[in-house]
């Protein structure tokens, strides 16, 4: 049961609120919905055509508002901070807990040309505005952070590079390669399901390419192109894509890269007894 709907700006919307999945009096054209993502966004938001053996798990809370023909969707997502190899709270919390919100802050702000498009039947068309937010919890977040103090190795040694695995565990380097608030952005990127636009020792020359799912929307292939960093030996190669997932320190950010949440947004209109057509396009 999707509950009652929200007083509209102006007008009255048609029908009453469908009991379970049917029902009512007509379509619930502003009924909101909310509900829990847990989705591994391999295979589910993206394939690609070069190795990608790591589960990227997406956990977050969704809960969509609609108007007669505009609303919100917000993505909410809680962090757990820890602490290893000389990081401390008093010395790091700060400097994390403000790169964790600068960087979901930034995912809304690189989402302001594109709205969630819900099209049900016997109603008006609603653009759905992308909102971010996140929640620093003590334990139990969709995302467990180590912030890890380990000093960087001395040149010509590889720097440490921070990474996600699985989707909700990601190790954060304070003295890591990379500007911190760019690095936490392309990091939190991963915890939304979303892969890499690189790979650095490919096996073979043929550029691979990475396809995105667009809930009804078309899907998107993406190839990469060859990398300005050369690849660890002369039998493999190196693609990049000019992307925030791709090239480090790029501030790109396609419409595709928010397909997930169309993905999703269809999927929690679904539970709540809606059938509708939910895709990404401009404001």
């Amino acid at each position: 049961m999707c509950g009652d709907p929200p007083k509209p700006p102006s007008g009255t919307l048609p029908g009453k609120p469908p009991s379970g999945g049917t029902g009512g009096e007509g379509p619930c054209c502003a009924c909101p919905a909310k509900g829990d993502v847990s989705t591994n966004g391999f295979s589910n938001y993206f394939t690609t055509t070069y190795s990608h053996s790591n589960s990227l798990t997406n956990k977050c809370k969704l809960d969509i508002i609609r108007t007669e023909e505009g609303g919100t969707v917000t993505i909410t997502k809680t962090f757990a901070l820890a602490y290893t190899a000389g990081a401390t709270e008093a010395a790091n919390k700060a400097t994390v807990t403000g790169a964790i919100s600068g960087a979901m802050g930034t995912w809304q702000s690189e989402a302001a040309p594109y709205r969630i498009i819900v099209e049900q039947p016997g109603c008006k068309q609603q653009k759905l505005k992308i909102q971010f937010t996140s929640t620093i919890v003590a334990s139990g977040g969709d995302v467990a952070v180590s912030v890890d103090g380990t000093p960087a190795p001395p040149a010509p040694a590889p720097g440490l590079r921070s990474f996600v695995q699985g989707g909700t565990a990601m190790t954060f380097y304070i003295n890591g390669v990379g500007e911190i608030a760019w690095t936490m952005v392309h990091e939190i990127g991963h915890t939304f399901g979303l892969p890499d636009e690189y790979i650095y020792n490919h096996p073979s020359a043929t550029a691979p390419s990475v396809t995105y799912k667009g809930a009804s929307d078309p899907d998107k292939t993406v190839t990469l192109v060859t990398s300005a960093i050369p690849a660890d030996s002369a039998t493999t190669f190196g693609f990049d894509h000019d992307c925030v997932m791709g090239r480090n320190g790029n501030t790109v950010y396609p419409d595709y890269l928010y397909y997930w949440v169309a993905i999703e947004v269809k999927k929690v209109l679904k539970d709540a007894g809606v059938s509708a057509t939910v895709k990404v396009g401009t404001a």
